[in-house]
């Protein structure tokens, strides 16, 4: 019996190397424009914790939806 099977999707680790890789893309990209646009507002120390915040945030949304993305394809 396969894995497949039982209608279950099996992440394999390329696929997992490529959500976290397009995650941590969106999220850097974020981070920097976010910090770039409000550093002089708000200071230095401040808009890298905005910007880190924000980057997590983006990241976990965008890892979410890769991840369905590829499950999605592999059916």
């Amino acid at each position: 019996m396969s894995d497949n099977d039982n209608n279950t999707q099996t992440s394999t680790p390329a696929r997992q190397g490529a959500v976290i890789g397009i995650a941590i893309g969106a999220g850097m990209a974020v981070s920097h424009l976010i910090r770039n646009a409000t550093q002089e507002q708000m200071g230095v120390t401040a808009s890298v914790v905005v910007a880190v915040l924000a980057a997590a945030v983006v990241a976990a949304i965008v890892a979410t939806v890769a991840h369905r993305l590829l499950i999605d394809a592999n059916r």
